[in-house]
């Protein structure tokens, strides 16, 4: 798996869900059905990703809309922003201002704790909808 791929699963994933909740659930349903060492290949460019978001500008600017400053809702957040995608994410990466786009999401904290993390672990464990 490449980093290609990775981006196309999480895109897949999301398509015709209404609800970060569901994008998780058919994100678990997908890493399911990947074999042990492409499993182990996407939790490893999901880490490698995530750690492109550690942006200082984009943390304060997160900090600053939320008042969220503990290490582990910041790490929901990169999770969250993964999940929108290739494109959104590589843009708020590099363009930090465009995640004013999203202020009333993170003013309310609208973001599911783990989103992609969740699904990683339940597709690893074997966890299916019904067993959540």
């Amino acid at each position: 798996m490449d980093e290609a791929q990775f981006w196309e699963i999480i895109e897949e994933s999301r398509t015709d869900t209404k609800s970060a909740e569901e994008h998780g659930r058919a994100l678990a349903r997908t890493l399911r059905d990947l074999d042990d060492d492409e499993l182990e290949a996407f939790e490893e460019i999901f880490w490698d990703v995530r750690a492109r978001a550690d942006q200082p500008d984009l943390i304060r600017l997160v900090q600053t809309l939320t008042d969220v400053k503990d290490e582990e809702t910041i790490m929901d957040f990169k999770d969250w922003l993964v999940s929108l995608g290739r494109e959104r994410f590589y843009d708020i990466v590099q363009q930090p201002d465009l995640l004013l786009e999203f202020q009333n999401t993170l003013v309310a904290w609208d973001i599911p704790s783990g989103l992609i993390f969740s699904a990683i672990y339940q597709a690893q464990e074997g966890i299916s909808d019904e067993e959540e």
